[in-house]
């Protein structure tokens, strides 16, 4: 896959479904933060990988793989 730049947007949310603010999405040196209905939007390359991590939950390697829309279930420490 040759890799292009992408918006990739999504909401995050824990295992029971709960929306996450503050919610930290890298890729690179892109960093943006969730809002308070869990959404994001991050600017990358089709191929790269997504960071997520927040406090309370493990910090989640996700690949992009072309896709613009990421919804993500945050995992517990």
């Amino acid at each position: 896959m040759t890799a292009t730049p992408v918006v990739v947007k999504g909401t995050i949310r824990d295992v029971q479904a709960n929306l996450l603010p503050q919610v930290t999405v890298k890729v690179g040196k892109e960093e943006v933060v969730t809002n308070s209905k869990g959404e994001y939007s991050i600017r990358a390359m089709s191929t790269d990988t997504l960071i997520v991590s927040g406090s309370k939950f493990k910090t989640e390697h996700i690949s992009i793989e072309g896709r613009q829309v990421i919804n993500i279930r945050m995992l517990n420490r």
